[in-house]
């Protein structure tokens, strides 16, 4: 069944899909993707400055380079500049390690992983994007736009999401919680599954979740309420403490 964008909220896209089941992706603000940016672009700036000094004090002793070999010398940091982005987008599903730093990827406004033509086109319009110099064009037209895109985004369809990393911290206190954990491995598996996909899930989905699975564990339910996100707040907490062996 073709599944139905959403977007429910200035921040976040929503996929749909026939069943119900939804996964939310939160968009990276202009602060992510300008730390992104700064990122790669000391990273490029660093690769032609370290190019053109092997070449210049290395191979041609701090004289003669641009008249021996100026193809050698200014056409492969000339490459790796423009190139950066397009080909590594494209090779590592939408990261850069600046990307990657700042923890956000490049996808299609579906959520879906973008296209080879889309990335492309969105590093085309760096050209456009970068005018008339610092990136003022894309950094006003994102500033203004409410999900931060440039006009490449725009033309290619694409968006910047915010990807989920797990802390040393989180993995210390999911240790802690599965050791003190009454449940069964297999029960302690689901729970600590549910918990993790938790912010990926749409907010309706998850709370039947966590009812279903806290009856089927015969185990006690929050105390009603009329506001959807109180009771989504209390089933993940009582999902934690079921987890943590806080109840019985």
């Amino acid at each position: 069944m073709q599944e139905r964008i959403q977007y429910p909220s200035d921040n976040h896209i929503q996929l749909r899909g026939g069943d119900e089941a939804g996964v939310d992706l939160e968009i990276a603000g202009l602060g992510s993707r300008s730390y992104a940016y700064i990122a790669d672009l000391h990273i490029r700036v660093l690769f032609v400055l370290v190019w053109i000094f092997i070449w210049t004090f290395v191979f041609f002793g701090g004289s003669s380079m641009f008249a021996v070999s100026p193809w050698v010398t200014i056409l492969p940091p000339v490459l790796f500049y423009f190139l950066y982005h397009p080909v590594l987008e494209i090779i590592s599903s939408g990261r850069t390690p600046g990307k990657r730093l700042a923890g956000i990827r490049v996808v299609a406004a579906d959520g879906r992983p973008a296209s080879v033509g889309a990335h492309l086109l969105r590093n085309v319009f760096r050209l456009i994007d970068s005018l008339p110099t610092a990136y003022l064009v894309g950094f006003t037209i994102s500033l203004f736009h409410r999900h931060a895109l440039r006009l490449g985004d725009m033309a290619a369809g694409t968006v910047l999401i915010k990807e989920r990393r797990a802390k040393a911290a989180d993995l210390a206190d999911a240790t802690t919680a599965l050791n003190h954990s009454s449940l069964a491995p297999e029960q302690q598996a689901v729970v600590a599954d549910l918990l993790e996909r938790w912010t990926q899930l749409r907010a309706e989905h998850r709370s039947r979740l966590a009812e279903t699975l806290l009856q089927r564990l015969q185990q006690p339910l929050p105390e009603p309420t009329g506001n959807a996100r109180l009771r989504d707040h209390a089933l993940r907490r009582q999902l934690e403490r079921l987890l943590k062996g806080e109840l019985a």
